[in-house]
């Protein structure tokens, strides 16, 4: 076995106690910087958080952008069906007017017939309505008066008399 050597360990005692106190200091020093390095862990776990934080927000703003340009798209690919929708009917509302057109054009052509024929018997209306008043006033003209008609009688039976009157002469 090996012995030490006794002046080496009082030497070694005095070397300790220096080299302790080194120690201590290397190991204040070292548990300074191990709390730095804990606060600077601490810190940079916090950004970490904040980091993920903010990356999920973003994942979201993202997917929500997504479901805004897909709404987007839905709602353009609508307004599109609803354009293609809406000129069919009015394709279907030019060709009914189409049809239409002519209905009317026929209509109008049976209108303006209809209303030559109603102007050529309103015509012949007025005509005829003109020929009754000359009618009834050459009538009225031939029907005597009551006291016309006794004027007449008496004129008509006084040349009566006077016929008789003279054939009564005449055979005298």
């Amino acid at each position: 076995t090996i012995y030490p050597d006794p002046t080496f360990a009082q030497s070694g005692r005095s070397r300790d106690s220096h080299d302790s106190s080194t120690l201590t200091e290397e190991v204040e020093m070292l548990k300074d910087e191990n709390v730095n390095l804990l606060e600077k862990l601490g810190l940079a776990e916090e950004k970490f958080r904040q980091s993920e934080a903010r990356t999920r927000e973003l994942e979201k703003q993202v997917a929500n952008l997504g479901d805004g340009l897909s709404m987007e798209v839905k709602l353009m690919k609508r307004r599109e069906e609803m354009l293609v929708r809406k000129e069919q009917e009015i394709r279907k509302a030019l060709i009914s007017k189409n049809d239409k057109s002519e209905e009317i054009t026929t209509l109008q052509q049976q209108l303006q017939s209809a209303s030559e024929k109603a102007a050529v018997a309103e015509r012949k209306l007025n005509e005829a309505e003109s020929e009754t008043k000359a009618l009834r006033t050459m009538t009225q003209r031939m029907i005597l008066s009551k006291e016309e008609m006794v004027t007449f009688l008496s004129l008509l039976i006084q040349r009566c008399n006077l016929t008789e009157r003279s054939v009564v002469l005449w055979k005298c």
